[in-house]
Formats: structure tokens, sequence, C-alpha cells
């Protein structure tokens, strides 16, 4: 944030007085909050997390599937996180479920 990410002019063109320069400046990462999903079903927890800009890695616990809930989310509820990577991907949540 605060970071001066083009211009519309050269670094060390020649300007007269008064002439113009326009800035790009960032505001930094766009943020959100990471929902809860614990104990939901995997299909409503991905759907919830999707809506709200993530990307969903789903893992199984022990490699079982007994209960279809979701019993972990890294990160965490209501964390705040960037949406998106440096690379403009998507955040990974990823959800545990048994």
């Amino acid at each position: 944030a605060g970071q001066v990410m083009s211009s519309s002019e050269d670094a060390g063109a020649q300007l007269h007085w008064g002439d113009s320069v326009h800035l790009v400046v960032s505001k930094g990462p766009e943020m959100g909050t990471v929902p809860d999903v614990i104990d939901k079903s995997p299909s409503e927890a991905t759907k919830i997390l999707e809506e709200a800009g993530f990307r969903v890695k789903v893992e199984k616990k022990l490699g079982i599937e007994v209960l279809h809930r979701v019993i972990e989310q890294n990160p965490a509820k209501d964390s705040s996180v960037r949406l998106r990577d440096t690379n403009g991907d998507p955040t990974v949540i990823t959800i545990k479920i048994v």
C-alpha cells in the first residue's frame, strides 16, 4: 500500500512547469475474512468459501469420510487474509473433513 505502481511519464522524462503527471498508487492487497465453515458439508463449505473469493482444498482426516462434515479449516474462521496471492491467484483455504 502507498507504493507508486505506474506513472504517465517515464523516469527521467523532461517536463515543463505546469505539466501533469498521473500516478497509480497501490491501496495494498485486497483482504477478505474467512467464513466459518466448521460442521458444514464439504460441498456447502466449498460453495461458501468460493463465493467469498477463495479457492478450496479438501483433505480427508486419516483418509476416511464418515460424517462428511468439515472439522477443521486453515486459515481459521474470521481470519483476515489476502484474497489473492502475489501472482493474482485466489488464496487457498484448506478444509479437513471426516
